[in-house]
């Protein structure tokens, strides 16, 4: 199966409102959705979705690089113009990146008769266990915490959403600790948190944010500390049951280091197509 076709649409996405984080306010997302086409008419998809704030590169940066990698691709199979981008150093265009390894997994994924996240996992054939699929938890992306509305929450937990996702660090700490205890209150049993400070805090406050919420239904907290060092992260981990996510501070960090100390934290894609709503 060998790679015929590319094409690449670009988009940019008003947002409805204003979606607020500590790096500051957004109010649309712009990237670039490529599909990769082989000669066995299998299709497969990535999403360069720029977010400079977040750590990518800017969008001028981002379509140099897709417009250097895409040509290279033609005539390869997935397989090898995987090997290829993995010995390629395309750290300064992690969007740009990010899109292409995701087609190129979608296309191979595809070829071993699995789901991408059971291919990602173990891409033997065999890994696949009969009958459905198990279910994927998605996050419903409900914006800063500050702005939550209970109806939207209510809503978010009636259709069928697990997991809430909110934006910290926009207001004081002690308030947003009050937020969460009167959202916590909201939610039906088995619905969790997930939380995201974008770097707002110094490693006093986020220690003191963790004990505050130590019984509240929390799974995760991306980016507690303003300037991430591995030594104070693992700090806060070892004082926590809540999982402790780096985001766009991997850049920071190599690879290898990371993987090192992935019992103690965990590592989140740079673009934020976790969950949506």
């Amino acid at each position: 199966m060998k790679i015929s076709r590319v094409s690449v649409h670009r988009y940019c996405l008003p947002l409805r409102a204003t979606w607020q984080t500590a790096a500051g306010g957004l109010c649309e997302r712009q990237g670039w959705l490529l599909r990769l086409a082989t000669n066995h008419n299998a299709f497969g998809y990535g999403d360069c979705a720029v977010l400079p704030s977040s750590g990518t590169e800017s969008a001028t940066a981002a379509q140099g690089a897709l417009r250097a990698l895409l040509p290279r691709l033609l005539g390869r199979s997935a397989q090898d113009a995987l090997a290829t981008l993995e010995c390629a150093d395309h750290c300064v265009t992690p969007a740009a990146r990010c899109a292409v390894e995701s087609a190129l997994l979608d296309l191979l994924a595809q070829e071993a008769g699995l789901p991408l996240a059971t291919y990602l996992c173990d891409p033997r054939p065999a890994a696949m266990p009969p009958g459905p699929p198990p279910a994927v938890r998605l996050n419903a992306a409900l914006g800063g915490l500050g702005l939550s509305r209970d109806e939207e929450i209510l809503a978010a937990c009636s259709e069928g959403f697990q997991v809430l996702k909110f934006k910290l660090g926009v207001t004081a700490i002690e308030h947003e600790i009050d937020r969460l205890r009167q959202i916590a209150a909201l939610l039906p049993s088995g619905v969790a948190l997930r939380l995201d400070a974008n770097r707002a805090w110094r490693f006093d406050d986020a220690l003191r944010f963790l004990h505050a919420c130590a019984d509240l239904p929390v799974e995760m907290i991306e980016e507690p500390l303003t300037a991430p060092d591995l030594a104070q992260l693992q700090r806060l981990q070892a004082g926590t049951s809540i999982s402790i996510g780096l985001d766009e501070s991997t850049a920071h960090f190599s690879l290898a280091t990371l993987l090192q100390r992935r019992t103690v934290l965990g590592v989140c894609a740079i673009n934020e197509g976790a969950g949506a709503r």
